[in-house]
């Protein structure tokens, strides 16, 4: 019983739906210039791309998420 796809790609059960995202809520891969007085870094090496991703999925004032080092590692969230 799956409501859509999680972070690795794979069906998300329907208990571990998170309640403040809607079913038809997905990530888009988008450019712009996010405020950043809101960015929470989280510099650990590491996290990579699909550990941010899930970072700001399960954080319901998340907008939005960047690597943070050149090599793809760390996150900022922006909140």
């Amino acid at each position: 019983m799956c409501y859509g796809y999680n972070s690795d790609g794979g069906c998300q059960k329907w208990e571990d739906k998170q309640t403040w995202r809607e079913p038809d809520e997905v990530f888009e891969r988008k450019d712009g210039r996010p405020n950043m007085d809101n960015a929470t870094f989280e510099d650990d090496v590491i996290y990579g791309y699909s550990d941010c991703k899930v970072r700001c999925w399960r954080n319901c004032n998340c907008n939005g998420f960047q690597e943070y080092y050149l090599n793809l590692t760390g996150c900022v969230l922006y909140l």
